[in-house]
C-alpha cells in the first residue's frame, strides 16, 4: 500500500510527500521475510528516490523546456559502484526475467540518463548498452512463453521493444524525459 501512495504522490507531482513515502517504504522493506523481494523493493524505493532527486534538479529554459542538471545524490542511490544503491543490491540477484528484466533495463536508462546530465560519458554509454541488452533478453525469450496469455505476451512484447527504442534514441542523444518521469 505504501508503495502505491508514494507511485500516485509522485505522479501527482507531490515530490516532498513522495520522497518521504519512498522513504517509508525502504524502511518498511526491511520487514519482508523472502530476501529476493526486500531486496528489490529496497532497490525499487532507490529508484524513484533518484528519479524525485534527478527531477527536481530540472531548470526551465525560457522556452519552457526543461535542461537537467546532474545530481551526485540522485546518481548515489543508482551508481552499481556506490554500496547500498539500487543497482548494486541488483546485482546479486541476477539473472533477471521477464518484468524484473524489464525494471532493470529501466533502471539503468535512468542511470544512464543521469550520468549524461553529470558528464559521465563512459557511464552514460555503458549503463545504455546494459539497458539495451536487458530489453533484447526479454524480447529474446519470449519465444519460450507459450503457456502464457497472448494478452500477457504482447504486453510485455511492446514494452521491451519501446524500451529498445528509448535506448536507441538515448545512444543518439534524444532521452525520453517525459516517459523517465511519468
Amino acid at each position: 500500500a505504501k508503495e502505491l501512495e508514494a507511485h500516485q504522490l509522485r505522479k501527482l507531482g507531490q515530490s516532498t510527500q513522495a520522497m518521504t513515502a519512498y522513504e517509508i517504504l525502504e524502511e518498511l522493506a526491511f520487514a519482508i521475510e523472502d530476501q529476493r523481494d526486500q531486496k528489490l523493493m529496497i532497490a525499487r524505493a532507490k529508484r524513484y528516490q533518484a528519479e524525485l532527486l534527478q527531477r527536481q534538479a530540472a531548470v526551465q529554459q525560457p522556452g519552457g523546456l526543461p535542461v537537467f542538471a546532474g545530481t551526485l545524490a540522485a546518481f548515489g542511490l543508482l551508481s552499481p559502484n556506490a554500496v547500498d544503491s539500487a543497482l548494486s543490491i541488483r546485482h546479486d540477484l541476477a539473472p533477471f526475467q521477464e518484468w524484473d528484466l524489464i525494471e532493470q533495463a529501466e533502471l539503468h536508462y535512468l542511470t544512464a540518463f543521469i550520468a549524461r546530465n553529470l558528464n559521465f560519458n563512459i557511464v552514460e554509454g555503458t549503463n545504455l548498452d546494459h539497458a539495451r541488452t536487458s530489453y533484447a533478453g526479454v524480447l529474446a525469450a519470449l519465444p519460450r512463453q507459450r503457456l502464457w496469455s497472448p494478452r500477457r505476451l504482447r504486453r510485455l512484447r511492446t514494452t521491451a521493444t519501446a524500451g529498445e527504442n528509448r535506448v536507441s534514441d538515448a545512444m543518439q542523444g534524444k532521452y525520453d524525459v517525459a516517459w523517465l518521469f511519468s
